[in-house]
């Protein structure tokens, strides 16, 4: 299994108080559209995440950068996608 370490800027430490409890929860949500969280590393000075490699990268750069060329058609499918993975974590 390929995975992708993403390591958080603690300038902003406020906001990462509940990382552990946040993760464990996610790591336990199964949906085709949502990326999977595998595990966490948390300590005062350092925070990341371990997450399922996206071999494409994701949803902005696909959106908004000239490398991908999308018609109306297929960023309404992407819509569709997003709108389906919302409605899971908000109602599962």
């Amino acid at each position: 299994m390929e995975v992708v370490v993403k390591v958080f800027n603690l300038q902003y430490g406020g906001a990462f108080k509940n990382l552990n409890v946040e993760c464990n929860m996610m790591k336990s949500i199964h949906h085709q559209n949502l990326i999977k969280i595998i595990s966490s590393c948390s300590n005062d000075d350092f925070k990341a995440l371990v997450l399922e490699y996206m071999p494409h990268g994701n949803l902005g750069k696909c959106l908004y950068t000239s490398n991908y060329i999308l018609d109306i058609f297929q960023r309404s499918n992407i819509m569709i996608d997003v709108a389906s993975a919302v409605v899971y974590l908000h109602f599962g």
